[in-house]
């Protein structure tokens, strides 16, 4: 899990740890300046490559090494990147001066016949229970959504993601739950459903819904819910959150050289 600071982007040292040395952890966003996805080592230096991390996906970074000379990090419960080839500072879950920040999603419809918008939005937590020292602070959801046929109304939801950033680390509900849905959709308001990983009789729930439509961008409360299946009267966890809109990208909006804009919103007081 996206939120009012900037991303600042800078050098590894931001990380500020002992070569070996347990740091605490720290959100980053992957830069590889290739322009290629980038590997994930089962050690500093291994020529094993056991997954890729595309450009402005968010980590959480446990701790970094010197290995001959070059800065490695490990990624929590991933492996081993090239330091260099991250952003780690006061990481705005919604995206900074440069752009947004991407998510992957944890559904796609797949049900649109043409791509309208893509919205990113970042968000304060302003109630989370249970409240013993509430890890949670800030969330990143990236929506998009279609313009469809079917019967269906012009705009509705055909993939979101969901980013959780803690005081422990950096939670994307993509990686934590399994058979993530869209349970309903209508105009400004989406509802999503999924299971956490290993435990199927519980069930998460998502509401995000325009409550200041005529704000710039909106104004967008966003809450989930953690229930057991069988019962929904029993609740584990429980949160809501502001949320503003940062960044859009309309498609059809291109510049010169045919490339989609995404452009910043300012929230209007």
């Amino acid at each position: 899990m996206k939120v009012a600071a900037t991303v600042l982007f800078s050098a590894l040292t931001c990380f500020c740890v002992v070569t070996g040395s347990m740091a605490q952890q720290t959100a980053c966003v992957v830069a590889d300046p290739t322009g290629t996805p980038l590997n994930i080592r089962d050690a500093p230096e291994s020529p094993r490559i056991i997954g890729t991390l595309r450009n402005g996906t968010v980590i959480t970074v446990e701790r970094t090494e010197n290995y001959r000379g070059r800065w490695w990090a490990e990624i929590k419960n991933l492996g081993w990147v090239y330091g260099n080839y991250l952003n780690c500072a006061t990481v705005t879950m919604g995206g900074g001066r440069d752009g947004p920040i991407r998510i992957d999603p944890m559904f796609r419809t797949g049900e649109s016949s043409a791509v309208s918008e893509t919205k990113w939005l970042e968000c304060a937590v302003i109630e989370e229970a249970p409240q013993q020292a509430p890890d949670t602070f800030k969330i990143s959801i990236e929506i998009t959504t279609g313009e469809g046929g079917n019967g269906r109304f012009a705009n509705f939801v055909t993939d979101m993601g969901v980013v959780h950033l803690g005081r422990s680390g950096t939670y994307n509900r993509a990686d934590q739950y399994v058979n993530t849905y869209l349970l309903s959709d209508s105009d400004n308001s989406y509802l999503w459903s999924g299971s956490p990983r290993g435990n199927l009789s519980r069930v998460m729930e998502g509401r995000l819904k325009v409550v200041a439509p005529n704000k710039v961008g909106g104004r967008w409360l966003y809450t989930e819910e953690l229930l057991e299946r069988n019962n929904r009267s029993v609740v584990y966890y429980k949160m809501s959150s502001e949320c503003n809109v940062t960044w859009k990208q309309e498609y059809g909006d291109y510049d010169a050289q045919g490339n989609g804009i995404i452009r910043p919103v300012v929230p209007s007081k």
